[in-house]
């Protein structure tokens, strides 16, 4: 079956499935069974100045083009931050009235499960509040608030509150118990898929049903969905090892992973929505990736090609392109 593929994506491949499941950062391009070559990094700006220097998320608009939300991790404000895909920053959205424990990871997705013969819902910003370095959180919590219907035209420094009713938050806890984790998707219905972040090359799935409108008296539905084996590097300190975010293409069809030392495609990412899907051993092409000294972010863009950043002052934002 992989007799004719070109040999750096068949050592690719076996690699992502190997006994050792080792895979060094791939510097190279890489040719997708779809048709097209995943090129090398290249960088399309930089974050300016220190607003995102502990950046930790970020996602694509639904509504804006090349316009993408990204956040800082734990003690930080509660802020999104609305930018370009060159680092230019446009509005900080402060919510009023939560706090920022440790937000891990962000999501563009529907606010609400699709109804038949109904119009599309509308899409939200979700903030993942799962960060647990000591794996001592009672609850970890996400956050919904809608996407803003309108952003500044330029980039500028403006600041614009949230209030606490034009956001929801909704505490889950996970079966097993306190879990650390730092990766969020939306499913096209609406429901949240969180990625755990371990030491040894895997990471827990579990699926989230929630009901916004029984916070008090029903909460989320966690479901396990199984152990997910990543395609790992090795590092002194094991830092490729551990899942930092992901994201999921609007069709739901197309996941992709980052570690601190890679970028992994998952196809036939709708099995995320199957009553019982098999998350084990989930084949996966390793994409080339940039060099970043704490990569926690990653996107996709509306055309198909991966963004990532990494935290630090002056961050740059690259871009990985099939073609």
């Amino acid at each position: 079956m992989l007799a004719h593929l070109p040999i750096f994506l068949v050592a690719a491949l076996l690699c992502a499935c190997s006994s050792d499941r080792s895979v060094q950062l791939v510097t190279h391009p890489v040719a997708d069974p779809s048709g097209c070559t995943w090129q090398l990094p290249t960088a399309t700006g930089h974050i300016a100045g220190t607003a995102l220097s502990e950046l930790s998320g970020l996602a694509r608009s639904r509504r804006h083009p090349d316009r993408f939300y990204g956040h800082n991790d734990s003690g930080n404000p509660p802020d999104i931050y609305a930018l370009d895909s060159a680092g230019h920053l446009y509005a900080t959205y402060h919510l009023t009235g939560t706090a920022n424990i440790d937000w891990e990871d962000i999501a563009v997705g529907p606010c609400e499960p699709p109804l038949p013969d109904a119009p599309t819902p509308a899409d939200c910003v979700w903030i993942a509040d799962i960060g647990d370095n000591a794996d001592s959180r009672k609850g970890v919590q996400l956050v919904r608030w809608s996407e803003p219907t309108e952003l500044p035209g330029a980039p500028s420094n403006v600041s614009i509150e949230v209030g606490k009713k034009d956001w929801q938050e909704l505490a889950f806890t996970y079966p097993e118990g306190a879990q650390n984790a730092e990766a969020l998707v939306i499913l096209p219905d609406a429901r949240a898929v969180v990625l755990t972040k371990r030491n040894d090359g895997t990471s827990v799935v579990y699926r989230l049903t929630p009901h916004w409108d029984h916070l008090n008296d029903k909460p989320a539905k966690v479901e396990r969905l199984g152990l997910l084996t990543l395609a790992v590097g090795s590092t002194k300190d094991g830092g490729e090892l551990k899942l930092t975010a992901a994201d999921l293409t609007a069709d739901g069809t197309s996941l992709i992973l980052r570690t601190y030392g890679s970028l992994q495609l998952l196809r036939a990412a709708e099995r995320l929505a199957m009553p019982k899907p098999d998350v084990a051993g989930w084949p996966r092409l390793v994409l080339p990736s940039p060099t970043e000294s704490q990569g926690e972010a990653v996107t996709w863009d509306a055309d198909g090609s991966i963004l990532t950043a990494s935290e630090g002052t002056d961050p740059a934002i690259y871009r990985v392109i099939c073609k």
